[in-house]
């Protein structure tokens, strides 16, 4: 099995849905894959969620996506649970998961319409507010920011995610 990463911190689904195919599949090969994941919605919640918006970012993105890989299975990986820091948040502690939510669920139907798997990251932690959870488990499955999983919430993730594709 060969797994190649193509990631840029900091991205949201903007950049596939701006995407060239041509040179996409000039720099990539288009049956160079057999599975190809796009993992977004974490920085998507950062700015004031749009769902609207944020589905035809993610329709286009995907329509790229399948322009530029057509014949590989794909899987939209939804954004994990995140909480709010602080003994006093500006924002109540569900702020971020409950947009999460939606960025799944959006996710969802999308992949379902574009022949896609959904993978909810979201759900496999165990649902909105769980981000707290990981974070006083020992070890610690999440960081003290509440947005970033730790080595080893990484590593329970990865797992999930290859038990969700039978692996």
């Amino acid at each position: 099995m060969e797994i190649d990463v193509f990631g840029i911190p900091g991205a949201t689904v903007a950049g596939w849905a701006n995407a060239q195919p041509e040179a996409m599949i000039a720099a990539l090969g288009a049956d160079a894959y057999d599975l190809v994941a796009l993992e977004y919605g974490t920085n998507e919640g950062n700015a004031p969620f749009v769902a609207a918006r944020y589905r035809e970012l993610l329709e286009r993105g995907v329509a790229q996506l399948r322009a530029t890989f057509p014949d590989a299975r794909c899987v939209l990986i939804g954004p994990p649970d995140r909480g709010v820091r602080g003994r006093k948040p500006r924002r109540d502690k569900l702020h971020y998961a409950r947009i999460h939510a939606r960025i799944n669920a959006v996710q969802a139907e999308v992949a379902a319409a574009r022949g896609c798997l959904h993978f909810d990251w979201q759900r496999s932690m165990g649902g909105p507010g769980s981000s707290y959870d990981y974070a006083r488990a020992k070890p610690p499955l999440m960081s003290g920011d509440l947005i970033h999983l730790t080595r080893a919430g990484t590593r329970r993730a990865a797992n999930e995610f290859a038990r969700f594709l039978g692996w």
